[in-house]
């Protein structure tokens, strides 16, 4: 029950934020990352899922160059998944845009 009550709490302070950003002109997407991190088999990738939706939004990077960057970085055993994660995020908000 305690953890209900907390959820609600956290739900009315994000709700209480992303209205003040809003109001000031700002535009806010959300994405459900730790489901779509579960839907990648890799659900401690909730920062992969960021990332893709951030290259998804940002003209900093290319996609192409994050993609890169993972296969460079991330050893085999853990590229499958953080990509696939990466993917999710990315893909779940050009559906945003």
């Amino acid at each position: 029950m305690e953890s209900e009550s907390y959820a609600r709490a956290i739900s009315t302070e994000l709700t209480q934020i992303i209205s003040a950003l809003e109001k000031i002109g700002c535009k806010v997407y959300t994405i459900e990352a730790s489901d779509l991190a579960s839907e990648a088999n890799a659900p401690t990738s909730l920062n992969m899922v960021i990332l893709g939706a951030y290259a998804a939004l940002s003209s900093l990077i290319t996609v192409d160059s994050l993609r890169k960057a993972l296969h460079e970085a991330l050893s085999k055993r853990f590229l499958e998944a953080n990509t696939g994660a990466f993917d999710k995020g990315y893909y779940a908000m050009k559906k945003l845009l």
